[in-house]
């Protein structure tokens, strides 16, 4: 049975393979700023401090890597500030 990081990987891996070296950091930090909208998202639905508090600090990590990632893109030093897993 597939799940749904199977799913997911077979509908992103053609889309990343196609991408410039160049096009990749951007895509990247794209896909990183939608997971943070998502959390958001699911966070403004939950009722549980701590979860919202979770879900939260997760779309700030993922925010930050799209960043880094765009900040790489450009040519840009990155921030290494952060530190963290979601």
């Amino acid at each position: 049975m597939e799940n749904n990081t199977d799913s997911l990987l077979g509908v992103l891996a053609p889309i990343l393979e196609a991408a410039s070296p160049e096009e990749s950091p951007l895509l990247l930090a794209s896909l990183e700023r939608m997971a943070a909208r998502k959390q958001e998202a699911c966070a403004e639905q939950t009722e549980d401090p701590y979860g919202k508090a979770g879900l939260l600090d997760c779309a700030a990590r993922e925010t930050a890597i799209a960043a880094q990632l765009e900040a790489l893109a450009l040519g840009e030093e990155a921030n290494s500030n952060f530190h963290g897993t979601c």
